[in-house]
């Protein structure tokens, strides 16, 4: 397959995205590799999320209204339905790219062809603090067959990735999950794909008092509980650091009752945490006032 010959198709689930919607098209329109479609998944709206698309000027550009309204990544599976080009892309209406990143992804595809998924690194931007950081050290991004690197670390997020079309033949996202649907995909795809990476920082993503994984923190540890539990009997059980991967969801409860102020349950939950730097750090929490803590904690 051709670079210059490569359709990739974008797809945008939105759900009352309007706030920074026109810059994250306007990326898309701004991509130095022209060849590509947008696939906007309107489930079911109801602020200007519409009206802001529709104010865009370009045939490339596709809109498609949901039937009824939807959990995340069941509407991503329907939209994905929607998609014709050789290459898939997600970028969710928060975020943002470098006019490059998808050029520079089809060169990686290009320079190995045993690759299926290649994914970028990323700025975070915190709207709140109104600062901008690098999220990792791009040495440490890995390359190859890397789940045994996920499990550690999970260092890559939907808006950096782009997949061969192919490897959603035989499977798509699970239609459970709202906020995990995404890492369970990619865990899975790890096991069987090989990863390449472009360790520039060419996508930007929004911390803000919208973000689902914020809004939802319950909802997020009660999916990866889901999954760790799913996942006993399974190939990914095999590999090095799955059983240690309980421990990032127990690190994820106790930031959840220090959010809310629920102490005692944090002590329980630090006092099982195994002895480490980070049970130390946790203790320390104790001492940070409340409105520093959540800075700290959301950045």
């Amino acid at each position: 397959m051709e670079l210059d010959n490569s359709k990739v198709s974008i797809i945008m689930n939105c759900f009352n995205g309007a706030k920074y919607l026109k810059q994250s098209i306007q990326s898309v329109i701004s991509q130095s590799y022209k060849n590509w479609e947008l696939i906007f998944w309107d489930n079911m709206s109801i602020d200007d999320s519409k009206k802001i698309f529709e104010s865009f000027n370009d045939g490339r550009l596709k809109y498609f209204k949901a039937e009824e309204h939807t959990i995340l990544y069941k509407a991503r599976n329907l939209a994905l339905k929607k998609a014709s080009g050789d290459f898939i892309c997600f970028l969710d209406t928060d975020d943002y790219w470098e006019n490059d990143k998808i050029e520079k992804q089809l060169i990686k595809f290009e320079t190995d062809k045993e690759v299926s998924i290649v994914y970028t690194n990323y700025f975070i931007l915190n709207e709140k603090l109104k600062m901008k950081k690098k999220y990792i050290n791009s040495k440490e991004l890995p390359e190859g067959m890397i789940t045994e690197n996920l499990l550690k670390s999970y260092c890559t997020g939907i808006s950096t990735l782009m997949f061969k079309k192919n490897i959603f033949a035989d499977k798509r996202f699970d239609n459970r999950f709202h906020i995990i649907g995404d890492f369970d995909f990619v865990m899975n795809m790890s096991l069987l794909s090989k990863f390449s990476v472009v360790r520039e920082h060419l996508v930007y993503y929004r911390i803000h008092d919208k973000n689902e994984s914020l809004l939802n923190r319950e909802r997020h540890i009660k999916e990866l509980k889901i999954w760790f539990n799913e996942n006993k009997k399974s190939d990914l059980s095999k590999i090095n650091g799955f059983d240690n991967f309980k421990n990032k969801i127990l690190e994820l409860e106790i930031t959840k009752f220090f959010i809310e102020k629920n102490y005692k349950e944090a002590f329980k939950s630090i006092i099982i945490y195994p002895t480490s730097l980070k049970k130390i750090k946790f203790l320390i929490f104790f001492l940070i006032p409340n409105t520093l803590l959540k800075k700290l904690i959301n950045y």
